[in-house]
């Protein structure tokens, strides 16, 4: 089995496209709302899952490192180019692979997931259903 990464929809999709033939879709096509509709960049061809979670990481370090406040990935890839993202992630040195890598595990060893907030709220009345309340209509 094969996969195909593409910078532009890792982030909205996984960006995983596992394919069973020997030859890459010739037309993955990605709109963005109101902008344009243009070919997805491909960021790498890898045979195992594993080989297709780290590229994963190794972008979505990149993209959190390097994106502008607010700026989705389909704009940060045409922005830096889809070459520049592949040299300094998925083709880059093994011990510049590796500095992402760690940087991307501290970073998720800080994060705390806010669901596991619903078995222990952080305050009595964090998860409290709200009543709703009928108004009634003023007269006069």
């Amino acid at each position: 089995m094969r996969y195909l990464l593409y910078g532009r929809l890792l982030l909205y999709s996984s960006g995983i496209a596992r394919l069973q033939s020997p030859h890459p879709s010739a037309d993955q096509t990605l709109s963005r709302g109101r902008k344009s509709v243009r070919k997805a960049d491909l960021l790498i061809t890898v045979e195992t899952t594993e080989q297709a979670m780290e590229a994963s990481d190794l972008f979505f370090q990149y993209y959190r490192e390097n994106a502008n406040y607010l700026e989705r990935s389909y704009d940060f890839v045409e922005r830096l180019g889809i070459e520049k993202i592949r040299k300094e992630t998925v083709y880059a040195p093994e011990v510049d692979k590796q500095k992402l890598l760690d940087r991307l595990a501290r970073s998720k060893a800080l994060a705390k997931d806010a669901w596991l907030e619903g078995e222990t709220p952080v305050s009595p009345t964090q998860f409290v259903q709200i009543q709703l309340i009928k108004i009634q209509p003023r007269e006069g």
